[in-house]
């Protein structure tokens, strides 16, 4: 991608605001603008970037950090040259078949809550059961410009998790594209 194009941002975000750096809007208060690759969103500010989890989810973030850490923000920005529905979909084979144990799909959002096309946004609401016993509640965001360009995702797991963090991330989420 040449760095003399001027990059167009295509909104995904579900409501009016877009992360810092993304819109004139600012961030709300105890929040700070992240970024991974063509992704931009917001997490709480007292969060630690964790970094690469593996090759898919490659950057990562936690309430604290190390071992006392409760939730888990994960960025794959590039799950594939999918739409949003396609993204989902690819992702959630993966953890049905074992990267999640126990996983159990609780509800998807339709667009109409969203205020997106099924295309360009989808959010899906999960549990999963690791080897330790408790029962985690998930969220997975995957977001799409268009075909031409990845589709990306973010998924936040944790037990019980806050619906203002869900809707503070999911608020912020946004793709930019070349």
């Amino acid at each position: 991608m040449s760095s003399s194009r001027s990059a167009r941002l295509v909104s995904v975000a579900l409501a009016l605001a877009l992360a810092g750096g993304c819109s004139s809007d600012p961030l709300p208060e105890g929040w700070v603008a992240a970024s991974e690759e063509s992704m931009r969103f917001a997490v709480p500010d007292t969060w630690v970037d964790t970094g690469e989890l593996n090759e898919r989810w490659t950057r990562s973030w936690q309430d604290v950090e190390g071992d006392d850490a409760r939730i888990q923000l994960a960025a794959a920005p590039e799950v594939g040259f999918y739409d949003a529905a396609m993204a989902r979909s690819a992702l959630m084979a993966t953890a049905q078949i074992g990267e999640m144990p126990g996983f159990a799909v609780v509800r998807y959002v339709d667009e109409d809550e969203l205020g997106r096309s099924e295309r360009e946004l989808t959010r899906t609401e999960f549990t999963y059961e690791p080897e330790d016993g408790t029962v985690y509640d998930g969220v997975l965001w995957t977001a799409s410009a268009d075909r031409q360009h990845h589709a990306v995702a973010l998924q936040l797991t944790g037990p019980d998790l806050d619906p203002d963090l869900v809707a503070g991330i999911e608020e912020t989420l946004a793709v930019v594209v070349d």
